[in-house]
């Protein structure tokens, strides 16, 4: 099983553009990567890192080298807010509803590409921050593709869970990929792009419109799931 990780920098409404940030690899990875970084927190009393608190700065320098060690391969999905309001159509907006919504959208289907190409026989498992405005929206949308892919060069959907940075060591790496991309801490995001094992997608109107195709899909699946479940309810109620 393949594990992905989405946490965003930069949602406050006056924010120019927004960032979500995405890594993935197999599960005993993960497992490998909390063994090194919990004792590092424990070390410097870190409850769970942040990347936007300036007081966990000091351990930036090994959550990198540990990221790096493991091999983790990153997503990283940027939107000008300008952009989005301009191209994004009526139908994604419907679907799924704003900037970050849209962005969560291309990390997933971009994960799903590149977990199809690195690990062709595995399905992935998506965990989000939780916490965001229509987060259980999001959830419920790609819930509806679990067992099922986009397309033939997608790896499927095993599942999706809107998780908490304290209860999810490893959400703290997409914490911090998203913030030192939307803060443009070069230093670090050179660091962490080094072995080129990031994939960058800038939302433009090409993208907002294969997103729109995404989502299109999802809701379709929506739609049918409820016909079903409709027409289940009329076949087992009970005959007068």
């Amino acid at each position: 099983m393949i594990e992905a990780y989405i946490d965003e920098s930069s949602t406050h409404w006056d924010a120019p553009f927004l960032c979500v940030a995405c890594y993935f690899g197999p599960h005993s990875r993960w497992r490998a990567f909390e063994r090194q970084w919990q004792p590092i927190l424990k070390e410097h009393e870190i409850k769970s890192f942040h990347a936007k608190n300036g007081k966990h700065d000091k351990v930036r320098p090994f959550l990198a080298k540990i990221i790096e060690d493991c091999k983790f391969k990153g997503v990283m999905a940027s939107v000008s807010r300008s952009v989005y309001n301009q191209f994004a159509s009526a139908q994604l907006r419907s679907g799924l509803g704003d900037p970050y919504a849209a962005c969560v959208s291309q990390c997933v289907m971009k994960t799903c590409r590149l977990v199809k190409i690195y690990h062709p026989d595995k399905k992935v498992s998506f965990f989000i921050e939780a916490g965001q405005p229509k987060t259980e929206r999001i959830e419920a949308s790609f819930k509806s593709m679990i067992g099922r892919a986009f397309g033939a060069e997608f790896a499927p959907i095993a599942g999706v869970a809107l998780v908490k940075k304290e209860d999810f060591t490893p959400l703290q790496t997409a914490d911090f990929l998203s913030h030192v991309y939307g803060t443009q801490d070069m230093t670090c995001f050179n660091y962490l792009t080094r072995r080129r094992l990031i994939w960058l997608a800038s939302i433009g109107p090409e993208i907002l419109e294969d997103t729109s195709s995404g989502v299109k899909i999802m809701l379709a699946e929506q739609r049918w799931r409820r016909h079903l479940e409709k027409k289940q309810t009329k076949t087992s109620a009970p005959k007068e």
